[in-house]
């Protein structure tokens, strides 16, 4: 009975005491939680090979980069030293420039000397200390109304040597030969510069008597001589024009481009420049 009472004992111990797993169960698990690991060790080398990838192409790009910079720094030395070549060159075309304006003042001057030579005369007397200052004769060309030889002179004087101020005004003389008196009435010139109409008045009307024809048949045709008071503007407007016409009474002109230079000279001359 003891015995009995012990195997039964015995049997409720073992079936108290816990049970231990299956070997098949823990290598199941164990396989499981292996593969686990490797499915996540997998997903990281992708990542590390997609990051791996995207550096690579980052540092190609990069180089690409640099190599663009570079190339770039070539063309950007090649267009600096291009650009200093141009400027060297502009330099010197504007020294050139620059040489030749000096030539053409020097050579305006001069011919400014030579104009008012060919053009003007000027005579200093010291007894009065006054200068006279006097165009050459030129001749008038006529475009209506008369068949007369007009001549025509621009003269003033002034105190000293040189014009301490300018002049006002100037007297253009007219001769008109064998005019007959046609401009005994006329009161002012007008004169057409550029197509604006400037009055002048007539100032020291004369005649002087000429003969023609054979002693017999003497014919009187007068010369006229007078005057035409010409402001400073009005004389700088005319050697500043591109075309006057002047008319007399009913005679009509128009001013040659050496008379026009002529009025040019004289202006100069009246504001004290050429001194």
């Amino acid at each position: 009975m003891s015995r009995l009472v012990a195997f039964v004992s015995l049997l409720l111990v073992v079936a108290a005491a816990p049970q231990p797993r299956a070997y098949g169960e823990d290598l199941e698990a164990q396989v499981k939680q292996l593969q686990a690991e490797n499915a996540a060790l997998r997903q990281r080398i992708k990542r590390l090979e997609a990051e791996n990838t995207r550096l690579k192409a980052q540092d190609r790009q990069g180089n690409e980069t640099v190599e663009q910079l570079e190339t770039q720094l070539v063309e950007q030395r090649k267009e600096t030293d291009r650009l200093k070549t141009q400027v060297v060159e502009l330099t010197q075309t504007a020294e050139a420039l620059e040489q030749e304006k000096q030539t053409l003042v020097t050579e305006k001057k001069a011919e400014q000397r030579r104009s008012r030579e060919l053009y003007v005369r000027r005579e200093y007397d010291a007894a009065r200390d006054r200068t006279a200052v006097a165009s050459k004769l030129s001749k008038l060309r006529a475009t209506r109304g008369t068949r007369a030889d007009h001549w025509v002179a621009a003269e003033f004087e002034h105190a000293g040597q040189t014009p301490a101020q300018s002049v006002d005004q100037l007297t253009w003389r007219v001769q008109a030969v064998f005019a007959g008196g046609v401009y005994k009435r006329a009161k002012t010139v007008t004169f057409t510069i550029d197509g604006v109409a400037v009055a002048c008045p007539i100032v020291d009307y004369d005649r002087v008597p000429r003969y023609t024809g054979s002693p017999k048949n003497r014919r009187r045709i007068d010369d006229e001589f007078f005057g035409i008071t010409v402001t400073r503007d009005v004389v700088e407007r005319l050697g500043n024009a591109k075309s006057v016409t002047l008319k007399i009474a009913k005679s009509q002109f128009v001013l040659s481009t050496e008379q026009i230079e002529t009025f040019r000279t004289v202006g100069e001359l009246m504001r004290g420049e050429h001194g």
